[in-house]
């Protein structure tokens, strides 16, 4: 098969833009764009997305989602404080400011005119995603719907993500000392 050279387009996200998310091989999510605005002094053109609690196993096709049923996965992440210590923080919607232009990563496959679910306040003024101000995030990229694969994974797979969870943990903690042992 012949490459080309050919950059793709951006994609010009606008409200109700349904985004088919990929952050893990084996799972698909689905990400709403909320809200828009255009660019102004301060940023680029901007959107609010929202991640849904909706998860698949398979590429689907925006006529087997059911909005009706879906919900904005409320999100607890856990941060780290000292070594192998962690702490979870605080629930929040998993909602955040981004580009409007999205790079041809993830498929834009539908567009929403009115929302099913219920929307917590929402704005462009930046935040920790509590009282109706998000996180600025940066450009889209394919691990945007994590959150949604983490909350099933605790739901109906925990026992396994608990030992991934773990492991990768450990790893990070290795990696951390290791490099603290090579800048003595």
């Amino acid at each position: 098969m012949k490459k080309t050279n050919k950059k793709e387009k951006p994609i010009q996200l606008s409200k109700g833009d349904v985004i088919r998310t990929n952050p893990s091989d084996s799972f698909w999510g689905c990400a709403v764009v909320l809200d828009e605005k255009e660019k102004d002094n301060q940023f680029h053109a901007m959107c609010l997305i929202a991640i849904l609690d909706t998860v698949f196993f398979h590429k689907y096709q925006f006529e087997e989602l059911k909005l009706e049923k879906a919900e904005i996965v409320y999100f607890e992440k856990s941060y780290r404080i000292a070594p192998f210590q962690y702490s979870i923080g605080q629930k929040r919607p998993s909602i955040g400011i981004y580009p409007r232009k999205m790079k041809p990563n993830l498929d834009v496959i539908g567009n929403l005119e009115k929302f099913p679910f219920d929307l917590p306040p929402l704005s462009f003024n930046v935040g920790d995603g509590l009282n109706g101000r998000y996180p600025l995030c940066g450009p889209i990229t394919n691990n945007l719907g994590y959150e949604a694969i983490i909350t099933w994974r605790k739901k109906y797979d925990n026992e396994k993500f608990e030992i991934e969870n773990n492991i990768a943990r450990f790893e990070h903690e290795e990696l951390l000392i290791n490099l603290k042992k090579k800048r003595k």
